[in-house]
């Protein structure tokens, strides 16, 4: 009975500890599978957490180009306007200059001191002249459409660029990242069945260990006769057992394959992540370096904002002296209008006067015919007086010399009246050529004063022209200092893109570190796969001997 007992108990004892070490190895594999599922399940929902991220960096990043390439555009196409009407607006003012010429027809009726001030006049539209050509040169110097086609040229490939490297990086890392967790997922749902496959396997060994334990205990308690019947009965649950373990290391053997296959997929997988990570790496790299073409170009178009402020500012001060040269110009014009007035009120008094001289001059003219008329009876009368001389003999001698006196009186009396009749006449001639040439100088000075009142309405033009082109100057000087102001957003803009991407960069890098962390616990759990085959395997020869 001691023998019988002696010998229950070591085979109970041998299939305990057997047991215990199956139990152990079991637990142990689903520790090492369940933290293998957990550890890829993380890394996968890392690296979706990453590719959300890099997807709406990038379509920040691509949004702030579209806007800023838009507003560039924009404002050149502004700068391009304001250019050409700056232009139209000096060719309207050189124009205006050129049709206040003078003529030379009214030039040559004016007095030394009229003709000085004409000329200086002149001379100050000859200068105003200079300087809008060379303000128009100066502006047409800097060619806006080449700049801005330069620019959106240089830009343009670095945006596309940009923009397909962002597409394709995001989709990429959505992709892999989904088929992450969906083999995550997956992975899961067969980890928890392989769970359940061994807790089963646990609670059915451990039910035919507790019921082989029962029936020890109730063995020991029966009598010697019985023990060899209950041996019998045992032998028979140990050999039930022995089958249910042969079963059960079948099924731990296959669970070992299944877990190995999918280590092996796993570690292929991790490797696919790390070469897709260095990938990553290579292309923000390029993004960096685009970057940096971003920020070169901001600083090219700074720098030409720069030089279309100075030019801008050169045109102020250009029609700040042309608007001064102007205001001269319209005070000399003034004082033209106010001379050629002057000029006028004087051929009106000399036209006055002669007006008077032509009246007294036809006064003279009847007292000369009245003379004329009164020689003529004087000298009628002398030749009367002949006669009665003659008749009365020489009584009438004296009186005939009388007569002969007063007829030579009356001859010359009437010689001197046609001879101051001619005279007159002459006086009249000359009178009335007075008249017309001061008629025509009357009308002379009335044109010069319209010509001087339109060459004050052009000036006055051209000052409002001119302060029009100084608005404009600083409008365009406005405009340069926001197209700084926009080279600085867009410099700032590509810096803190450059620091999203260092950020994904070290993001990446952290991937990487946790790829290779997981190819590395793949490989531990091949090993460890190898191993429980290796224990299953010494199980199954155990129990079959």
């Amino acid at each position: 009975m001691a023998l019988v007992k002696w010998r229950f108990k070591n085979l109970t004892f041998s299939i305990r500890d057997k047991l215990i070490i199956g139990f152990f190895l079991v637990m142990i594999l689903f520790l090492v599978m369940a933290g293998t599922a957990r550890l890829a399940f993380s890394t996968y929902q890392a690296d979706l957490t990453v590719a959300r991220q890099y997807d709406m960096t990038a379509s920040d990043a691509t949004a702030l180009l579209a806007s800023i390439r838009a507003e560039a555009l924009a404002f050149t196409d502004l700068l391009v306007r304001k250019t050409l009407t700056i232009e139209d607006t000096f060719l309207q003012i050189n124009t205006a200059i050129d049709q206040t010429e003078i003529p030379a027809l009214l030039k040559a009726d004016l007095t030394p001191t009229e003709r000085e001030q004409m000329n200086s006049i002149a001379d100050q539209h000859k200068t105003l002249s200079g300087l809008y050509t060379e303000a128009i040169a100066t502006v047409k110097n800097y060619d806006f459409n080449e700049a801005v086609s330069d620019w959106t040229i240089k830009i343009a490939p670095i945006k596309d660029a940009l923009v397909l490297h962002s597409t394709n990086l995001s989709n990429d890392l959505t992709d892999r990242a989904t088929s992450g967790v969906a083999q995550a997922e997956a992975d899961a749902d067969l980890h928890k069945l392989i769970t359940l496959a061994v807790l089963a396997g646990t609670l059915l060994l451990g039910g035919l260990v507790a019921f082989g334990t029962i029936r020890a205990i109730l063995g020991q308690s029966k009598e010697v006769e019985k023990a060899l019947g209950q041996l019998r009965v045992a032998n028979n649950a140990i050999e039930q057992r022995q089958k249910n373990s042969q079963e059960a290391s079948q099924e731990v053997l296959s669970l070992v394959g299944l877990l190995k296959n999918t280590a092996g997929q796993q570690a292929q997988g991790s490797q696919e992540q790390v070469g897709t990570v260095i990938q990553i790496n290579s292309s923000m790299s390029e993004l960096s370096s685009t970057a940096m073409n971003i920020t070169e170009l901001a600083k090219q178009v700074r720098e030409a904002a720069e030089t279309i402020t100075k030019e801008s500012r050169q045109i102020e001060m250009t029609t700040a002296q042309t608007s001064d040269q102007s205001e001269k110009g319209r005070e000399a014009v003034g004082q033209t209008v106010a001379v050629s007035g002057q000029v006028g009120h004087l051929y009106q008094e000399l036209l006055k006067t002669m007006n008077d001289l032509t009246t007294r001059h036809q006064k003279m003219r009847r007292i000369l015919d009245l003379l004329g008329s009164i020689s003529a009876e004087t000298h009628l009368l002398s030749l009367n007086a002949a006669i009665e001389a003659a008749g009365a003999g020489e009584f009438g001698e004296r009186f005939g010399v009388v007569a002969h006196e007063v007829k030579e009186l009356a001859a010359r009396s009437s010689q001197a009246s046609k001879e101051v009749v001619t005279i007159v006449h002459e006086i009249e001639e000359v009178t009335r050529e007075a008249v017309a040439s001061a008629q025509d100088g009357f009308e002379k000075a009335q044109e010069m004063e319209e010509v001087a009142a339109r060459a004050g309405m052009v000036i006055e033009e051209m000052r409002q022209l001119t302060e029009q082109a100084h608005d404009q100057a600083c409008s365009i000087s406005g405009s340069a200092q926001k197209m700084q102001e926009l080279s600085s957003v867009i410099k700032n803009a590509t810096e803190q893109q450059r620091t999203a991407n260092q950020q994904v960069l070290n993001a990446l890098s952290g991937l990487s570190v946790i790829a290779q962390q997981t190819a590395s616990g793949s490989t531990d759990v091949s090993k460890t796969a190898v191993n429980l085959e290796k224990v299953s395997a010494r199980l199954n020869m155990t129990l079959a001997t």
